[in-house]
């Protein structure tokens, strides 16, 4: 399998973990989450935050 996707085969333990934390449709919400952001930042449908404060809001809900 490591083969296929071109990573060191001792690195597919750790692509099993994240496999299972991170489901098909969650990984799907945090690109959209990562693009609303993007947005936010470059100063669309944003009020006016800092990027450090972006990034927070970001990562929690990210992590939460």
């Amino acid at each position: 399998m490591a083969v296929q996707i071109g990573v060191p085969p001792f690195f597919m333990s750790e692509y099993k973990t994240a496999s299972h934390n991170y489901p098909t449709a969650k990984l799907e919400g945090i690109i959209g989450m990562l693009h609303e952001y993007d947005l936010k930042s470059k100063g669309l449908n944003a009020v006016s935050m800092a990027d450090g404060e972006l990034l927070k809001e970001l990562v929690y809900k990210i992590l939460h």
